[in-house]
């Protein structure tokens, strides 16, 4: 199938992440299928693209699956860590051997820390050595008194029970004796400091100091044997799939996870937030978990391990790599003008999702914390306001510009509630030389199941995505004179002729925005510089209008 000039222009239904996507909580993945119908439509096998905010890898791995050839590139260590792994190939065998040696070695260690009595086999273990009969699957605490768990029982029994007194007892020994198994097993943990951040400023107010001060005891203690076991396997890919598990398993080891009615969830949020009853989860059965769902994943992507080649230089794309994994800003990149026939990506949106903040959680128990100087964001605490974030997203379409062919285009999503971050967006594309094309704005629903999240499922919240579709220029349009009162009668004017219908403010923003929208990107190229000026003036307009407050399902359903 040849490429096409025209913009992609087919709403299609967006469909849960599959296995390789589930190996590891990555923030604010978009759906794979809508990605890959984007690299159909504007590429052909043996095409190079680039992503210059790779994020969770689906334009990596959609794309590989395609046979084409992709450039992914992101600032956050953690991103280009994740990206790696999903296209790693693995021999599936090998590590289910490695994971059965570990299992041997660990298993009884780590599960004696969590050893209980099953009320149905009335076993009561012993704290100095016995064989448990039982262990905890989980724990739930509030103000440092357990008040509920779960277990599992070798005869297979399972159930909720409230702690016995051994368990009190089994808990504050370890919390008492932890520095001297600390010392006496020879185990390590992250010593870093949280940095001071927007994401971590509610934690640090808590008295959270320190990274290893989000774990209890017993789940560090677990965590530390597993990394200092993982790190004796000789096979290093082996290895690295193993600390992957690991890292995946960090999502539901800390003291941010909790009960949601019966539900155990792990870290959910885009935020730092321990609940006041939160959760103590086995780390040996996560772990266990995380290594099936690695198994699941690479199973789903068999056909990758025949043909990944990556790159360490560009010039080997042009032969026969297919991949280039590039950890580093997007605004200086290694390839030469001219050289990549698409842009795909998913760039940040403002500070909608602070990723570097985040991503420190697990990056201390890998590299250490991230570099956040060149990440658009927008951020306080690093002293970047709106200004900062388009200009960071300015100099990577710049290089964008540079790297892509001529006639080509620039395709990304973009999610946002708020018209003034949307409009950044588009002002920096356009100032970096891309112009909307005409049908190049397109409102992509999102995947069903995933806007009751915690962070989506506020009524009102921007739920889908635009796709956006920019052509390069190598000629630039003469600038535009325009009004800014002008343009603020034709922004009431749409305002206005939407407002009566729509039933809530999802739905009305979904139609002002794609009359507006394409307006903000002609707009863009006036010289005076009042873009952000409009939007804010559209902002306010629109919040200006009150809506039914439906539930969130009704509101979603009538949305649609």
């Amino acid at each position: 199938m040849s490429k096409s000039k025209n913009p992609f222009s087919k709403t299609i239904e967006a469909k849960q992440h599959t296995p390789v996507y589930k190996m590891h909580r990555y923030f604010a993945r978009r759906p794979h299928n809508v990605f890959s119908e984007l690299i159909k439509h504007y590429t052909q096998e043996g095409d190079i693209i680039l992503d210059p905010f790779c994020g969770g890898g689906v334009t990596v791995v959609e794309g590989l699956l395609l046979n084409r050839k992709v450039i992914c590139v992101d600032i956050n260590p953690l991103a280009t860590f994740v990206t790696e792994m999903e296209i790693l190939p693995l021999d599936i065998d090998e590590f289910k051997r490695e994971f059965d040696s570990l299992k041997q070695r660990v298993q009884s260690t780590i599960s004696y820390l969590y050893r209980t009595a099953c009320p149905e086999c009335l076993v009561s273990p012993s704290l100095h050595g016995l064989a448990s009969e039982a262990f905890l699957d989980w724990v739930e605490w509030e103000d440092g008194q357990i008040l509920k768990c779960r277990y599992k029982c070798l005869e297979g029994h399972s159930g909720e029970k409230e702690p016995d007194n051994n368990d009190i007892i089994l808990a504050q020994e370890i919390e008492n004796r932890f520095e001297e198994i600390v010392a006496r097993e020879n185990l390590s943990f992250p010593k870093q400091s949280i940095p001071d951040g927007d994401k971590t400023d509610s934690i640090l107010r808590k008295g959270y100091d320190y990274f290893w001060q989000l774990f209890t005891k017993r789940n560090l203690i677990a965590l530390s044997t597993l990394v200092k076991e993982i790190r004796k396997v000789d096979n290093p890919q082996i290895q690295k799939f193993l600390l992957f598990a690991l890292s995946g398993t960090l999502k539901w080891s800390s003291k941010q996870s909790h009960l949601r009615g019966d539900v155990v969830e792990g870290w959910a949020m885009h935020a730092y937030w321990i609940y006041p009853r939160n959760l103590e989860i086995n780390v040996w059965e996560t772990f266990a978990k995380r290594c099936k769902a690695i198994i699941a994943g690479k199973g789903s992507v068999k056909s990758l391990n025949n043909h990944y080649k990556r790159a360490s230089l560009f010039d080997e794309t042009l032969k026969d790599a297919n991949v280039m994994v590039l950890n580093q800003s997007s605004d200086n990149l290694p390839l030469p003008d001219k050289s990549v026939d698409v842009v795909i990506t998913d760039p940040p949106y403002g500070g909608n999702v602070n990723y570097g903040e985040l991503a420190d959680y697990w990056l201390v128990w890998l590299d250490g914390v991230m570099d956040k100087t060149r990440e658009a964001v927008i951020n306080s605490t690093q002293g970047k306001d709106l200004k900062d974030y388009e200009e960071i997203l300015l100099s990577v379409f710049r290089e964008c510009h540079r790297v892509l062919k001529d006639d080509s285009h620039l395709v990304a999503t973009f999610n946002s509630k708020d018209l003034v971050i949307i409009s950044s967006f588009v002002k920096a594309v356009v100032r970096a030389g891309f112009r909307l094309i005409d049908g190049g704005l397109l409102y992509q629903p999102p995947i069903k199941a995933y806007v009751t999240t915690v962070h989506a499922k506020e009524v009102g919240a921007f739920t889908g995505d635009f796709i956006f579709t920019f052509y390069k220029e190598t000629e630039r349009d003469k600038l535009i004179e325009m009004d800014a009162e002008q343009c603020k009668v034709m922004v009431d004017e749409i305002i206005d002729k939407h407002s009566e219908k729509a039933k809530t403010e999802i739905q009305f923003r979904h139609w002002v925005y794609e009359e507006i929208i394409p307006l903000l990107a002609e707009w863009a190229k006036s010289p005076d510089g009042w873009l952000t000026e409009i939007a804010r003036y559209a902002e306010s307009q629109i919040k200006k209008r009150k809506f039914e407050n439906l539930h969130f399902e009704h509101a979603r359903s009538v949305a649609r």
